[in-house]
């Protein structure tokens, strides 16, 4: 569907100042919903610890109507950096041939921000805090993890380390403060996202989603079934494409190459794409 306005159109609304205010509202993220049908636009933004819901209508002379319940609209009647923001976020998502993708994940995003404010998630406290649960965030794969990756989501285990012993995360209390490492609650929060709510002992997550966990892994190690830790390198290896040409059939053969330090001359690498 073609959006009623373009970018010229939202800085002829707004003037430079408050397009400037929009766009950076928009640089930073805070635009968590964005929805928009022939004439209509809404979403949500967050605002400090909470969130506004704003919107606007686009009237047939190309004009807006500025329907946001912050102070520059309703007391000064201007259209607001709120509005800028969210057509912003929309011409961002429809020149973007990914955005679908894009779009499932700020609603995921949204959801997430809404049960935070519920008290649906473990709290989080520094590592030593009084009444904090030391422990580490541990992810696990079992068996099959490759073939499964190859034909869709990727089983993920998660479990918490704590008193010596390894918990699958369903066995700790809901009301259980968890003093977590900067890096470990990253992670958790990456977790929670993807769930859409509270954290199960295991996750289906989507192949993107798996990559972007590996990224919070980098220097750290993940375990597969039966005890094997599989580490994540921190530094990036190169991977180049050889071309060549099958003399038989005329096909052309692609060949994926990647140099990796310890691997045995019999191994190959599996690739996961996203």
């Amino acid at each position: 569907m073609k959006l009623p306005f373009t970018t010229k159109m939202l800085q002829d609304w707004g003037g430079a100042a408050t397009f400037r205010d929009g766009l950076t509202l928009f640089e930073r993220g805070l635009v968590l919903e964005a929805t928009c049908d022939d004439s209509h636009m809404q979403g949500t933004l967050s605002w400090g610890s909470r969130s506004i819901k704003t919107a606007a209508r686009i009237l047939p002379d190309h004009t807006c109507e500025n329907q946001c319940p912050c102070r520059d609209n309703v007391e000064r009647g201007l259209i607001c950096a709120h509005v800028i923001a969210l057509g912003l976020a929309l011409l961002a998502r429809h020149a973007d041939p990914d955005r679908e993708r894009k779009l499932q994940e700020e609603e995921r995003r949204a959801r997430h921000m809404r049960q935070v404010e519920s008290m649906e998630f473990f709290k989080r406290a520094a590592p030593g805090t009084p009444g904090a649960l030391n422990c580490a965030l541990l992810l696990g794969l079992p068996r099959g993890w490759r073939d499964a990756a190859a034909e869709g989501p990727v089983p993920v285990r998660i479990f918490l380390e704590y008193h010596g012993a390894k918990h699958p995360i369903g066995e700790t209390p809901r009301e259980a403060v968890l003093g977590l490492v900067p890096q470990d609650e990253a992670v958790l929060f990456v977790l929670e996202e993807i769930a859409g709510g509270s954290v199960p002992d295991e996750l289906q997550v989507a192949l993107p989603d798996f990559i972007n966990l590996l990224s919070l892994h980098r220097g750290r190690a993940l375990w597969e079934e039966g005890g094997r830790e599989l580490a994540v390198n921190a530094t990036p290896v190169s991977t180049v494409l050889r071309v060549d040409l099958d003399h038989e059939n005329g096909e052309l053969l692609l060949v994926a190459h990647t140099e990796l330090p310890f691997m045995r001359g019999a191994e190959f690498p599996a690739y996961l794409v996203a």
